[in-house]
């Protein structure tokens, strides 16, 4: 994942806020409703004016106002898909967010001494059990960080 470990793929979602994303989404919204109500109003517009004028200025207002109803109409649904975007956006990163985990430090190897001591001691734990259970704990939240990354990437690129 371009030098990140996963520990700092953990920090990085953990000091992550998808507030802003969420702020962004109401203004979307809020756009979107503007949009739509220009829409109307414009379309009640052209109505209005083509009950009240006749003739050339009747074909001329229509014509004045059809490309703006039309320009705002194809805007409602792209700003829609914006609004669709930002929320993936939002409930990916969450996802990564719950899914990452801390990653405990890599144990030391133990040392030939410790190896040792455990071989010839009865009741001496084998150093070595402890030590593959820890790089196995390492490995597994690592490697579970770095699969997230991935996947955040993978869905935020598309």
């Amino acid at each position: 994942m371009g030098g990140l470990t996963g520990q700092k793929i953990y920090e990085i979602f953990m000091s992550g806020d998808v507030t802003p994303l969420q702020a962004a989404q109401e203004v979307i919204a809020e756009l979107v409703k503007d949009f739509s109500q220009e829409v109307e109003h414009l379309e009640h517009s052209q109505k209005e004016m083509l009950k009240y004028w006749e003739g050339d200025s009747a074909d001329a207002a229509g014509r004045g106002v059809k490309p703006l109803i039309e320009a705002h109409s194809e805007s409602v649904p792209l700003v829609e898909t914006t609004t669709r975007s930002v929320q993936y956006q939002e409930e990916v990163y969450t996802w990564g967010k719950n899914t990452v985990q801390p990653v405990p430090p890599e144990p030391e190897e133990p040392s030939l001494f410790a190896r040792g001591v455990a071989a010839i001691m009865p009741g001496v734990p084998d150093p070595e059990v402890s030590y593959r259970k820890g790089m196995a704990e390492h490995s597994a939240a690592n490697d579970n960080n770095v699969r997230v990354m991935q996947q955040y990437s993978g869905a935020t690129t598309d």
